[in-house]
């Protein structure tokens, strides 16, 4: 159950039905709260965890979000905006740094995973077609199980019986 400060169903909805800015937004819009809110806590949680995985001994590898990056702009999603873009960008950017840093396997999945529609859930809502540009559907998620199983192959991170 996401928290009483979650805004993100609201941001979908109101970018759906094409009401955004309105009601708490027209005091706070979301481009304010990511600027205040920058992705600090997910970078210091990944650290944790790779600090632990580490100390165990365990090989760890980080990968980067995929979505489709064309805006479509007749499906009102709101994966289409500046504010979703950033995020996902900075949260990209943050996996590069730590794999770097921590000298950890980066799968950089969002550099490789086409950027085509026909891997994309479809359905309708408002109304209207919706195409979901970051969540896959059935083809997108044998291409993406494909994609991964081909980098912990390839990396020698798996054995291949």
């Amino acid at each position: 159950m996401p928290t009483d400060t979650f805004y993100g169903y609201e941001f979908q909805n109101q970018i759906g039905k094409g009401t955004y800015p309105s009601g708490f937004f027209k005091e706070v819009p979301v481009s304010k709260m990511l600027n205040e809110n920058n992705p600090r806590y997910f970078k210091r949680n990944l650290e944790n965890l790779i600090a632990i995985a580490q100390d165990r001994h365990l090989s760890v590898i980080v990968s980067t979000f995929a979505y489709h990056d064309t805006i479509l702009g007749k499906y009102k999603s709101s994966s289409e905006t500046e504010e979703f873009r950033k995020c996902i960008e900075q949260h990209n950017s943050v996996l590069r740094q730590i794999a770097k840093d921590k000298n950890v396997h980066l799968f950089d999945f969002a550099l490789i995973f086409p950027k085509n529609i026909k891997y994309f859930q479809r359905y309708e809502r408002f109304g209207h077609e919706h195409v979901d540009l970051y969540h896959v559907n059935e083809e997108g998620a044998k291409l993406k199980a494909k994609l991964f199983a081909e980098y912990l192959v390839n990396n020698e991170l798996i054995a291949v019986p």
